[in-house]
């Protein structure tokens, strides 16, 4: 058969951009000449080293290699560079396809799959990354381990190897029943009245917070329990995550290191792949020992704090990854990291000193955590009979979820509108609101929402903002004054 007169083959593979699978075009076309394969469309060194194992697969299988035609392989899209883990198996079976070794089965509209020399397919892990269309059916390899077989969702053709091409086995998509598991490591822990209140706040609103007090006084602690307090994840941030990131067994919750870099907090690279603040999307973001980070990392968060998204450009690659996170910083108040708010400091530290450890966190900054939190040790919890469990605290919080969905709220609390918080301009007039940053307006009323939801309050009231202002103003006036009080329940 003279292959340069059959017509050009022309199958779906999928390659990686900016992080994410891509359906692209595999055309295969042979013309006479040396028996070579080209890639074409800016496939880089690792697509073009499975030349090698195409071609030792094919004959390891007992296929036939063509001798008297050079192969292209054109992939298109062609204006991006293409780095692919099974694009090797579309290969592979589009060229035996071609050339009438095997029959092409009917239903496959997308192939994927890593090669072995040996001529063995293995789905790469990345697929269940990816999401099919409406009646797509992928081929693809055998999987790696039992575990593999459990996380399928995609109605597939299975081969473990090129002469399966002939007989591939079927696999129906598996529904989907992913369990989300709330930890529990945190549920036996007792908190102060006031520990109490912060996170139920947190757990309801979605606020961004600023936890400051000594050391070891279990701020990161308490950071950490509010990530086992949150409403269960949601179908469509699911959908969300996975295009990026494994599921996990309840909403994500990143703890970055302070060495880490701004790229690697906020994503890029080549191909651009996601950071940490999408690894956190839908979850908790932890900054502990906030002032160790780089200020300029830290700069550059604050528009993915506002817009719940991070947009990233590389050359001529421009993508945008989600990042709507809840953000929970824990600081020190001073070098020997032993001041107390309202109490004198007993360091060698000078005043100026200590309110000096904070410039290193500009303003602008600062300003975007809604709540400042003066964490102070804790009362021997077995004498206080205002101490609360952390499951306590959560079989409240489960009426106040299902109050909020019946109120039918699309956005977080920490994320609403100044104009769709229902408050009258007298009691904004009457706490003193007009006078303070809009920033500062905008977080105080945003907590009252919330401190009118924990009491089941589809309108916020006078005392609502009271309270907010106790978690939203004071504190920050007090840490510029150089004289915090001890917190809101003093």
């Amino acid at each position: 058969m003279d292959f340069a007169e059959l017509s050009s083959m022309i199958i779906r593979s999928l390659v990686n951009n900016c992080g994410k699978l891509q359906s692209v075009e595999v055309e295969i076309e042979l013309t006479p000449g040396l028996p070579q394969m080209h890639f074409l469309g800016l496939a880089d060194q690792g697509i073009k080293e499975s030349i090698y194992r195409i071609r030792c697969a094919i004959r390891k299988q007992g296929f036939k290699y063509p001798r008297s035609h050079q192969i292209l392989v054109n992939l298109r899209p062609a204006h991006f560079k293409k780095n692919s883990r099974g694009l090797e198996l579309a290969v592979a079976a589009g060229l035996l396809a071609k050339t009438g070794q095997i029959a092409w089965p009917k239903m496959v509209s997308l192939v994927y799959g890593e090669l072995s020399l040996g001529g063995e397919v293995t789905e790469p892990e990345d697929l269940k990354l990816f999401q099919p269309a409406a009646g797509e059916v992928c081929l693809t390899g055998s999987f790696n381990s039992e575990e593999g077989k459990t996380a399928g969702t995609q109605t597939k053709f299975v081969v473990s190897n090129l002469r399966g091409l002939k007989a591939p086995q079927y696999v129906p998509a598996q529904v989907e029943n992913h369990k989300w598991q709330r930890p529990r490591e945190y549920s036996a822990f007792e908190w102060s009245e006031e520990q109490a209140r912060w996170l139920q706040i947190m757990a309801v609103g979605g606020h961004h917070s600023l936890l400051a007090g000594a050391s070891g006084i279990g701020k990161t602690t308490l950071a950490k329990t509010l990530n086992s307090l949150l409403p269960p994840p949601e179908s469509k941030w699911a959908g969300e995550y996975k295009t990026y990131f494994d599921l996990p067994s309840w909403r994500p919750i990143a703890v970055p290191h302070h060495t880490i870099s701004t790229q690697g907090l906020l994503g890029g690279g080549v191909p651009l792949v996601a950071g940490e603040i999408t690894r956190a999307h839908g979850g908790i973001l932890i900054l502990d020992e906030l002032l160790e980070f780089d200020p300029a990392t830290l700069e550059a968060l604050r528009e993915p704090i506002e817009e719940g998204l991070i947009r990233l450009r590389k050359r001529n690659i421009r993508e945008t990854f989600p990042a709507q996170f809840q953000l929970v910083a824990t600081t020190n108040l001073c070098p020997c990291g032993d001041w107390v708010p309202g109490k004198k400091r007993n360091c060698h530290y000078s005043k100026a000193k200590c309110l000096s450890t904070f410039r290193r966190v500009t303003g602008p900054f600062l300003d975007r955590f809604q709540i400042l939190y003066f964490v102070k040790k804790a009362k021997n919890m077995s004498s206080c009979s205002d101490s609360m469990r952390s499951q306590e605290i959560l079989a409240k919080l489960e009426g106040i979820f299902e109050f909020q969905k019946g109120q039918y709220r699309v956005d977080l609390n920490s994320r609403r509108a100044e104009n769709h918080l229902e408050v009258s301009s007298n009691l904004i007039k009457l706490h003193g609101l007009e006078e303070v940053s809009p920033r500062r307006r905008i977080s105080t009323l945003r907590v009252a929402r919330t401190l009118a939801d924990l009491e089941y309050q589809e309108v916020i009231r006078s005392h609502h903002i009271e309270e907010a202002r106790l978690w939203t103003i004071f504190p920050f006036q007090a840490l510029k004054q150089g004289s915090p009080s001890a917190g809101p329940f003093d």
